[in-house]
């Protein structure tokens, strides 16, 4: 359950073919920020099993169809972890280190192998790759380098060339989004790939009110459209 900030109203995340709030077990902490060993509460009764699973980057996968981004559609097509690929872009000792094949961007066993020849970088640089998915979802949904100053616990400066260097490489992306934001403030209206439209007519006057950016409600929006292309992207695989 969360608050949504266009209507200030309590919502509930309702799957798609289930017509009443559920458990959402996709908002437990992260492993490494569970401090109070939230995730030991979900155990598998007699003879079941718990399956992890879920759509790999499935909103910037989305993102790279919508602006047809050549650099983040060939990382897709190359499979991996995509966010281990952001941070050997991001930190040159980390790219160094794949270079010098001390570390692995991804790893696919054979038969008999139970642990990789040397770390992953997943592994071996987990607060680069944590700082690159931040970094990778907050450019996707519209987070300014104020915002990622604050989490990084940075300079905005330094915030600003790190996304400066994210878009280096995406210039289609930065393109997208500015033309959405053009698309909004002209027609008062944007619309999505299945033709959904959200209408800003009382942006101005709420948005200055309640501190809403335009960053912020097209965010909104763009969450909304993965949500509303899983049944979708289901029916494809």
């Amino acid at each position: 359950m969360g608050i949504q900030r266009q209507s200030g109203k309590w919502a509930v995340r309702l799957l798609p073919d289930i017509p009443y709030p559920i458990e959402n077990q996709a908002n437990q902490p992260a492993l490494e920020k569970d401090r109070y060993k939230i995730r030991q509460a979900f155990i598998a009764g007699p003879g079941n099993s718990l399956i992890v699973a879920d759509y790999g980057q499935l909103g910037l996968r989305i993102l790279a169809h919508l602006a047809n981004c050549k650099s983040m559609l060939e990382a897709f097509r190359a499979g991996g972890d995509f966010h281990s690929r952001a941070a050997m872009n991001m930190y040159a000792h980390v790219r160094e280190a794949v270079e010098k094949q001390s570390v692995l961007l991804e790893w696919h066993p054979q038969p008999g192998e139970d642990k990789p020849p040397v770390p992953l970088l997943k592994d071996a640089f987990g607060s680069e790759r944590r700082k690159a998915k931040m970094l990778n979802f907050s450019i996707a949904y519209g987070k300014t380098p104020v915002g990622l100053s604050r989490d990084w616990k940075v300079s905005v400066k330094e915030a600003k060339d790190t996304v400066s260097l994210w878009y280096k490489e995406r210039q289609e992306v930065l393109f997208w989004q500015e033309e959405r934001k053009k698309e909004a403030l002209e027609n008062k209206c944007v619309r999505t790939l299945l033709g959904r439209s959200r209408h800003f007519l009382w942006w101005k006057q709420q948005a200055m009110l309640r501190g809403i950016t335009l960053n912020e409600q097209l965010l909104i929006l763009q969450y909304r459209e993965v949500q509303q292309m899983l049944p979708c992207v289901q029916c494809l695989r």
